[in-house]
């Protein structure tokens, strides 16, 4: 049985191979090999707002999440069907959850490095909060804290 201070976690289409709107090309490559070297040990990606990134903890641009983990599916229906899509799992703080509640920065938009040496390839070094995704098809954030809580009442009976 979880423990009732299990952090949540949840997974996210946070980007979509393509042109993206601002006209530069993600390639469903480059998000699979972004996915495959993805490693929090190598280098944990935080989630930031608008990516701006505090070296202030008491700030507004302070981090409000970490990225858990990555993975990549194609994409096999709808206006976007033949895409490979990159999800995030990601663990957010109680602040990144109340923004998300009030309706605030409710996208995402990916901060990929096309070279690391030490992965040989693309990373995901962070990952941002907006109004204003730049890739297609990010999916709205959303963490069903109140459903999370009833289950774990649930499961604790």
């Amino acid at each position: 049985m979880a423990s009732k201070n299990a952090p949540v976690r949840k997974k996210f289409r946070v980007a979509v191979s393509g042109t993206t709107i601002d006209g530069r090309e993600i390639s469903g490559l480059m998000l699979r090999q972004a996915a495959e070297n993805y490693d929090p040990e190598v280098w944990g990606s935080r989630v930031n707002v608008e990516h701006m990134l505090s070296r202030m903890p008491s700030s507004e641009f302070s981090a409000v999440g970490d990225v858990i983990s990555l993975s990549t599916e194609e994409i096999r229906e709808g206006k976007l069907a033949g895409r490979t899509a990159l999800y995030a799992e990601i663990e957010p703080t109680d602040r990144m959850t109340q923004m998300l509640n009030d309706g605030k920065k409710i996208y995402s938009s990916i901060e990929l490095e096309p070279n690391i040496d030490a992965v040989g390839g693309p990373y995901v070094i962070g990952l941002a909060m907006t109004d204003t995704p730049a890739s297609l098809g990010t999916e709205r954030l959303k963490f069903a804290a109140q459903q999370r809580a009833s289950i774990m009442q649930f499961n604790s009976r």
